[in-house]
């Protein structure tokens, strides 16, 4: 089966923002985040099912290389992702985003 994405307002400055913070902390570490980003919605697009539910809907999978959290639930054929987080962020505002 073919799924689709979809994000909810946020998530583009979910990734945005850590994009300028790694970028100013060392050059190519902001593309080197959207690569890994870009990779895991890939992967999970492919595997929607491959990450465990954290609460009754929502599932979430972790960066290969950085400390960030895609916070998301399939819905029919959608997947939608709801919030790239800090993964030190305390674990309850991690899903505080609403649809």
């Amino acid at each position: 089966m073919s799924y689709k994405l979809h994000s909810v307002v946020g998530v583009d400055d979910d990734v945005s923002d850590p994009v300028e913070w790694y970028e100013s902390q060392q050059d190519g570490l902001g593309e080197r985040f959207i690569d890994d980003w870009e990779s895991t919605v890939a992967y999970i697009l492919s595997n929607p099912f491959s990450f465990a539910k954290k609460t009754k809907s929502f599932r979430q999978a972790v960066l290969k290389n950085f400390p960030y959290l895609v916070v998301y639930e399939i819905t029919d054929n959608i997947v939608i992702i709801y919030a790239v987080i800090n993964g030190a962020k305390h674990p309850k505002k991690r899903f505080l985003r609403k649809k």
